[in-house]
């Protein structure tokens, strides 16, 4: 679930942000390979997802683009993750979206360790370019809030308590072997300048 959440208020523009910190684990049965093929324009390069079989053959399908992402200086996958603050019904339940990140690419590469049974001993992936990207089994890619694109745009909400929704993948552009583990969920309070967690309401009146 998204971590180390904060809000910035920026004078100049009148704009207060929700920055967050948010990572994405591989707990699969192999690794997920990305390989970038070079486009006409020079400034898209299309993307085959590599899966490999259990005897080392693999197969390949086409299944998005990597775009350089001035921000950061590297190439990323194009429409990885998706940030979404949902207002609640008075049953404490997810009602609507209230405000939303748009779509947030990523460069994906090994960070930190996860625990899996069968986690890959060493890191596999490493690098931003646009050959080739991906996550080892048991392993995750962070994105801290300080970094463009960690955020969404508050300015106009109320105060109140909200969820805040993070999901991987978002339009089903990767193969998988389990597409219900996504999305991740942690419930906030916005009190003007501040945010806290909370505990997932059970009704918005007690």
């Amino acid at each position: 679930a998204p971590s180390a959440l904060y809000i910035t208020h920026s004078n100049a523009t009148n704009t207060t942000l929700l920055r967050l910190t948010n990572s994405v684990s591989n707990a699969g049965y192999g690794p997920l390979e990305l390989w970038g093929r070079v486009s006409e324009d020079g400034a898209t390069h299309s993307v085959a997802q590599r899966i490999f079989q259990a005897d080392g053959s693999y197969q390949e399908r086409l299944m998005g683009e990597f775009v350089f992402h001035p921000g950061h200086n590297h190439w990323h996958l194009e429409s990885f993750s998706l940030y979404e603050l949902w207002a609640l019904a008075e049953n404490g339940t997810l009602d609507q979206v209230a405000a939303t990140s748009g779509k947030v690419s990523y460069c994906l590469r090994d960070i930190h360790r996860i625990p899996h049974p069968n986690q890959a001993p060493r890191m596999g992936y490493g690098t931003c370019t646009y050959g080739r990207q991906g996550l080892s089994v048991g392993w995750a890619d962070v994105y801290d809030h300080y970094l463009p694109g960690q955020s969404i745009d508050i300015s106009d909400l109320p105060d109140g308590v909200y969820a805040l929704m993070s999901t991987a993948d978002p339009y089903n552009l990767i193969q998988e072997s389990d597409e219900t583990n996504n999305a991740a969920v942690v419930y906030l309070e916005i009190k003007g300048q501040r945010v806290s967690i909370v505990d997932r309401p059970s009704s918005l009146d007690s």
